[in-house]
């Protein structure tokens, strides 16, 4: 089924133009949701190494751009946490929200690529998806706080998500997740 749609959505971009439309694939996307407090939180995001990403909090956002270690969500001067948004690398993406049951409702998506990847760890789920990439124009307000262990590659203009289709009764297919993949800059360079 898969193959049919990517087919009939190839043909709808040559009708529009190939630069009109983003590009279909196929693929497989674990997810793990979990809720957890602030102190497990941040132990989770230290543990971890971030390529970019975003932090919005009361009063400010944190832009993350090359970072070599883990990373400190706390930031006192800019209130308390709203949400996040920080790749691990192309593959794999934190999400994070408040929660009502916890302070904060994590998701982990990450795409798996062979069979051996395919096992589920804990909560993990695996699901086949139709994956497209797609850039929303960077709106940034100020203040901005840059958190970077190498120079900006420019003023960044865009972002960049993978958004995951999955397919419902075997027929229609909807949006079911996105993942921040990364920033791209006036450069017209990604990372």
């Amino acid at each position: 089924m898969n193959d049919r749609i990517i087919s009939a959505y190839k043909n709808l971009r040559m009708l529009a133009g190939n630069e009109r439309l983003p590009e279909l694939r196929p693929g497989k996307l674990r997810f793990n949701c979990f809720d957890t407090d602030g102190v497990s939180l941040s132990r989770t995001l230290a543990s971890e190494t971030f390529c970019e990403g975003w932090v919005c909090y009361q009063s400010g956002i944190k832009v993350i751009l090359n970072t070599q270690s883990g990373l400190d969500i706390d930031d006192e001067a800019l209130g308390r946490l709203l949400s996040a948004e920080l790749s691990v690398n192309e593959r794999a993406s934190y999400h994070i929200r408040p929660s009502l049951s916890h302070e904060f409702q994590v998701t982990k998506m990450e795409e798996v690529e062979d069979e051996t990847e395919d096992r589920t760890e804990g909560g993990d789920e695996i699901i086949n998806v139709l994956i497209k990439r797609v850039s929303f124009l960077a709106m940034l307000p100020h203040p901005i706080t840059m958190t970077a262990s190498s120079e900006p590659k420019g003023k960044i203009n865009k972002l960049d998500y993978d958004v995951y289709h999955t397919m419902e009764d075997g027929q229609d297919v909807e949006e079911s997740a996105s993942r921040f993949v990364g920033f791209q800059f006036q450069s017209g360079v990604r990372k």
